[in-house]
Order: C-alpha cells, then sequence, then structure tokens
C-alpha cells in the first residue's frame, strides 16, 4: 500500500513518476534489488552476476534524439529533468548534439543505500516535483540510473535484452518467447492508445505455452 512508503501528505497519488522517488523506503526492501515495469518480462534463465558484479550494477543506456520542447510528451520531460538534475553538465551537452541519454526500458538493479543517498542529495527538487497526476516538472526513476552512472557504478549488461512496441511484428514477440536461449529478459510495451485485442490474445497464448505455472514469487492480488 502507498502509505507505506510515501509520506502521507502525498496520498492520494495516481501518478507512476512520482511514486518510485519513494522506492527505497518500501519496508524490507534489500540492499541489491531489481525493478521492473509491468510490460517486462523474464523468459529466460537469468543468475543474479547478471545484474550484480561486487558493489557495481549491470545495465544499459543509449543515446536518443532530442527533438522539439514543444510537443515533447511528459514521460519524455520527466527523463530529461531527472539527466539534468543529476548530471546537467553532460546533458546540456548531448542536447546541443540534439540527443540525450536513456537507461533501458527493462528490468534494472538498483543499490538501495545509492537510491537513498541520492534522494536525501537531492530531496527537496524531488519532492517538488511530486504530483498526483502526471506533470512536466515530474521526476522518473531513471535520476537513480542516472545516479549510479554518475558514481561509476554501471557496467554494461552481458545478457540480451529486447524492446518491442506496439508497432513490432507480433511474431517476433511471440518468436522472442519460444527462445528463450537468445533473449533472456523482454519488454512488450504499449505504445498505442487502442489495444489491439487479437494481438494481445495471440502473445499471450505463446505465454501461456512457456510460462504454464506460476511462479513461487509471484503474489496474487
Amino acid at each position: 500500500m502507498h502509505e507505506d512508503f510515501i509520506p502521507k501528505e502525498y496520498i492520494p497519488v495516481f501518478n507512476s513518476q512520482a511514486i518510485e522517488m519513494f522506492l527505497h523506503k518500501i519496508p524490507g526492501l534489500s540492499e541489491k534489488f531489481l525493478y521492473a515495469n509491468d510490460d517486462t518480462y523474464f523468459v529466460g534463465d537469468m543468475k543474479p552476476e547478471d545484474f550484480f558484479d561486487k558493489e557495481k550494477v549491470r545495465t544499459s543506456f543509449s543515446r536518443w534524439k532530442y527533438g522539439s520542447e514543444d510537443d515533447m510528451p511528459l514521460w519524455k520531460r520527466a527523463i530529461i529533468n531527472s539527466s539534468l538534475l543529476t548530471n546537467k553538465q553532460e546533458t546540456e551537452m548531448l542536447k546541443a548534439e540534439n540527443s540525450y541519454i536513456v537507461p533501458m526500458h527493462g528490468i534494472r538493479p538498483y543499490l538501495r543505500s545509492k537510491i537513498e543517498e541520492a534522494y536525501n542529495k537531492h530531496q527537496q527538487e524531488i519532492l517538488n516535483s511530486i504530483s498526483i497526476f502526471r506533470d512536466r516538472k515530474n521526476l522518473t526513476v531513471y535520476l537513480y540510473d542516472f545516479y549510479l552512472r554518475k558514481l561509476g557504478l554501471t557496467l554494461e549488461k552481458q545478457y540480451l535484452f529486447v524492446y518491442f512496441s506496439s508497432l513490432s511484428p507480433v511474431g517476433l514477440v511471440c518468436t522472442a518467447l519460444i527462445n528463450p536461449h537468445e533473449y533472456k529478459t523482454i519488454c512488450i510495451n504499449d505504445t498505442k492508445e487502442e489495444e489491439d485485442k487479437k494481438r494481445t490474445e495471440l502473445i499471450a497464448q505463446y505465454f501461456d505455452s512457456q510460462l504454464p505455472k506460476q511462479s513461487k514469487y509471484e503474489k496474487i492480488m
């Protein structure tokens, strides 16, 4: 429940970006943990060393086109806000080259103590960014990825990951599900407003065929 880790003055909140700012306050959270959105999946065997190497994390960053400020979507604005807060000099330099850095939209490793450190360092800016619904002032959990990167605590991941949007051919998505030796984790991101029910049903069928049993780590709400 949100009241277990979010200060009561910021509840209710219906903004995932705001909720993510308080991850380190979740009771019982391990020092080394994984965070994932609901569109990311394990499809192959993974080991702790795929995500952690001693006191560093294995993840990935890429450069994207910066584009126009005028019609920038809120999710992108939040990423750039987070990058500016963590490393203003690099962000402005990349902007001059019409690009910005984006952490992978997949299953990502974190160090709880470093998230807490980043939160304490930027607490006022983080709290000022909180809104009930999404807003241009928001930050994102990527702030913590950027912070780890700035500290030199990130290493490039070594396993294969693939990102699918709603425009990705459904055959490619299903092929990834039945070939766990090729990809270890995948993201199936809904990038369209309207759901393609036939596409969703077919992907669900492939999931059921490959992962028919509930994991012991899954919790049914």
